[in-house]
């Protein structure tokens, strides 16, 4: 059951208690948000119960007012009440599955693990069958539903490689959600990519020649529950091989980032790495669409910034000191990780303080590394983060103190 703490039952439950004398006394037992002891409760238990994973605000209210109309007298019934939200809650969650393509990816064989599925371009009746034997869901359902979204929506929605995310939740939530979990696949495969030093074919830097998809299709067994989730600022082209996700090292990474990254109650230094891999998912967008390695570069250094130097100053000399020793670059000494990321936080100051273009100098092999050095920091900082525990200081406090300890060590002389 959601806690309440304390410090804050003792005001809950007056305001609880206000709450039932109204209800009781009311003449017309609709409640709305202009009930002033409703809104207030409402407000109170908030913060207790949106911790819960299958939170929902319309399921919310509406347990609150269908537990008020078994009121007969005033009660102490508070916990009772949580209990009967929650399990309003888990009542109305049921599976739905995300289904998009991966415009551009490179894919031998289909590979299934954990909640997650990728499959090979097939032609559209196969994807079609495939599609509804993994998620148990009549064809008929599956091909009338998807071909509405090919039809109306994204008109090369079933030509590429597809995946598939089995989603438990409450269907405002994953309607809500549906496009961001989406992205941070896409954003997932290319940081493993960048981090593990992998090579795509040649082919991989085509064009894409078909409209880029910018819809997740929603399915589930309830045909209500169906939909879509969209963005105007779609980012989901894959434009990577993405073979390696056969292998299980790598699953269980891909496991780890997409659900520190989607977990349910919302923590300062977890955001803080989230932060980070929403800058290096559009810094790969601005290289591999755009060609801008300008703004690339400029993403790229501030995802390091964010998560190496936030309230310091010397930010180039931290960066150029804390991150070779932070992360395993194989191949190369620290210094040279430290000497080439000195040049391009320097060409990031050039861009960014006298408008001096790097395009007609940066050569591929700086932003590869660049990319790579940022793929690995942001992964280090992720498998660190299960280690950093709740004590007497904040997270992030204990994050920034270790950060720093890195660069003053090296300062002082002390051993790495």
């Amino acid at each position: 059951m959601c806690k309440i703490n304390s410090k804050n039952r003792k005001k809950i439950e007056d305001c609880y208690r206000d709450l039932q004398h109204y209800y009781l006394h009311k003449v017309n037992k609709e409640l709305d948000f202009d009930d002033k002891p409703f809104t207030n409760l409402l407000d109170l238990l908030y913060p207790v119960l949106i911790k819960h994973p299958f939170y929902s605000n319309d399921f919310f209210v509406s347990a609150v007012e269908l537990y008020l109309r078994k009121k007969e007298t005033v009660e102490e019934d508070l916990d009772d009440l949580i209990l009967y939200i929650e399990d309003h809650f888990n009542v109305n969650k049921d599976e739905h599955f995300l289904i998009f393509p991966l415009q551009g990816s490179g894919l031998k064989k289909d590979v299934s693990f954990d909640k997650f599925h990728l499959l090979t371009q097939k032609d559209e009746q196969q994807i079609l069958k495939q599609i509804s034997d993994i998620i148990k869901i009549d064809y008929v359902e599956v091909k009338s539903s998807l071909e509405h979204t090919r039809k109306s929506r994204s008109k090369h929605f079933l030509e590429s490689n597809m995946m598939i995310i089995k989603v438990e939740n409450q269907t405002e939530n994953v309607n809500r959600l549906a496009y961001q979990l989406a992205q941070f696949s896409v954003d997932i495969f290319k940081l493993i990519h960048s981090a593990f030093g992998m090579e795509s074919s040649i082919f991989r830097l085509a064009q894409v020649w078909e409209e880029e998809n910018s819809h997740v299709a929603i399915l589930a067994k309830d045909g209500w529950r169906r939909g879509h989730g969209f963005s105007w600022n779609a980012h989901l082209k894959c434009k990577i091989d993405i073979d390696f996700i056969a292998d299980e090292k790598y699953q269980k990474i891909f496991c780890l980032l997409f659900n520190a990254v989607t977990k349910k109650e919302p923590d300062e230094l977890t955001d803080k790495f989230v932060n980070a891999l929403i800058l290096f998912g559009k810094a790969t967008v601005q290289r591999s669409e755009h060609n801008d390695v300008d703004l690339a570069l400029l993403l790229y250094i501030t995802a390091l910034e964010s998560l190496l130097t936030e309230g310091f100053n010397e930010k180039r000399l931290r960066l150029s000191a804390i991150v070779p020793r932070l992360i395993n670059y194989e191949g190369r000494s620290i210094f040279e990780i430290a000497e080439p990321l000195e040049k391009l936080y320097l060409s990031r100051n050039n861009f960014l303080h006298a408008g001096q273009s790097s395009y007609f100098s940066r050569r591929d092999d700086d932003m590869d590394f660049l990319e790579r050095v940022s793929a690995l920091v942001i992964l280090k900082c992720f498998e660190l983060d299960f280690t950093i525990q709740n004590g007497n200081e904040k997270r992030t406090t204990t994050w920034t103190n270790y950060v720093d300890s890195i660069f003053k060590d090296l300062i002082f002389g002390k051993t790495i």
